[in-house]
């Protein structure tokens, strides 16, 4: 097991939270389907290479972790691979195939991935469910040093987002965009990576199965400038969650009001163009507008799974809609994520 050596952390960069919070936990809390998550999403828009890694452990059995990769090669292309497994030490996140290392709490990660998977594509996924139990005949390697950019952007802490509801995903949750380099290697092509993306680490109740609405994005620039936002709605209207941020010059301002383009129609991507507004609490507004390159659709399944496509047959289901974007603020171009759902029945069929 590794020795960690708990020093305080820059109290403004981690909101307060001291290192060991960004470490994995070894046994779960004492509450019914208790998870902890750790994700990793990014796209290097000069190349046109996206990544998703994700380690969460199941509600049922905090054991297990399930991991789930996705690599996406230009607009269409996508390799998946999901599995179950792994083993937990506070630093090192591993699963069967992945591991996520945390090198400096709240500041560096080292991610890596060798394994099979299966290969779709964007207009298949719009077209129905894709089987996770396809040929994985493609080889896929990941070595990616991730680099936080913006400070953590503690979304939930626990209160209110503590108490049992329908569709509960966590009741602690905080991300930070991030800058990213290495390699991806999709079976005899290596690419060389850039670009940003979103991270983040939650800990709490999952069970999916009542999920309703949300919207998580972010977004980096080259000259040092980020933003966030996270907004939950639960299926009767009630607004779960709303919070985002602006970090800027240094200066990191909340965000209390957020507006954003909904999730209605998977075949506008990619060319969506789509707009985030943060009214900050100090009475300015921010506006970010991009356009999607690209976007993987799952479907949920169960507690907390899913499966690769738009599964239509289940108005009530959930459909989500993982986009890589085409950021622009004030001008200047930047990378990250805008991750929406929708209810099938409010999708345009």
């Amino acid at each position: 097991m590794s020795v960690i050596k708990y020093e305080p952390a820059p109290s403004l960069w981690s909101a307060g939270m001291p290192p060991e919070a960004d470490y994995c936990l070894l046994q779960p809390e004492d509450v019914p389907m208790f998870s902890e998550n750790f994700w990793f999403v990014g796209y290097d828009l000069e190349n046109g290479v996206g990544h998703y890694l994700h380690l969460g452990a199941k509600p049922q059995d905090f054991s297990i972790w399930t991991e789930q990769l996705m690599i996406a090669v230009g607009v269409d292309d996508y390799y998946f691979h999901w599995a179950n497994g792994g083993e937990r030490v506070p630093d090192k996140v591993a699963g069967p195939k992945m591991l996520l290392q945390n090198i400096v709490p709240f500041r560096t990660w080292r991610l890596s991935f060798e394994g099979d998977a299966i290969k779709t594509t964007l207009a298949d996924m719009k077209a129905g469910p894709i089987s996770k139990e396809g040929e994985r005949n493609h080889r896929i390697s990941v070595n990616l040093e991730v680099e936080n950019v913006a400070p953590v952007f503690l979304a939930a802490t626990g209160g209110e987002h503590a108490k049992a509801h329908v569709g509960q995903a966590f009741s602690s949750h905080y991300e930070q965009m991030y800058c990213v380099s290495g390699t991806i290697t999709v079976d005899e092509r290596t690419f060389t990576i850039g670009g940003f993306g979103l991270r983040d680490h939650s800990r709490g109740p999952r069970d999916l199965t009542g999920w309703g609405t949300h919207v998580l994005t972010g977004g980096a620039f080259p000259s040092g400038k980020a933003f966030g936002a996270f907004k939950v709605v639960a299926r009767d209207g009630t607004v779960r969650l709303e919070d985002g941020y602006v970090y800027e010059n240094g200066n990191y301002r909340r965000a209390v009001k957020i507006e954003h383009t909904e999730l209605t129609n998977v075949h506008e991507t990619p060319g969506e163009k789509v707009t985030v507004r943060l009214h900050l609490e100090d009475g300015d507004t921010v506006e970010l507008t991009a356009r999607t390159v690209t976007a993987a659709l799952l479907t949920f399944q169960g507690a907390a799974d899913g499966t690769p496509g738009v599964d239509l047959t289940d108005p009530e289901g959930t459909v989500l809609a993982e986009a890589f974007p085409r950021w622009e603020w004030d001008g200047e171009i930047g990378g990250g994520i805008y991750e929406r759902t929708a209810t099938v029945k409010h999708l345009v069929k």
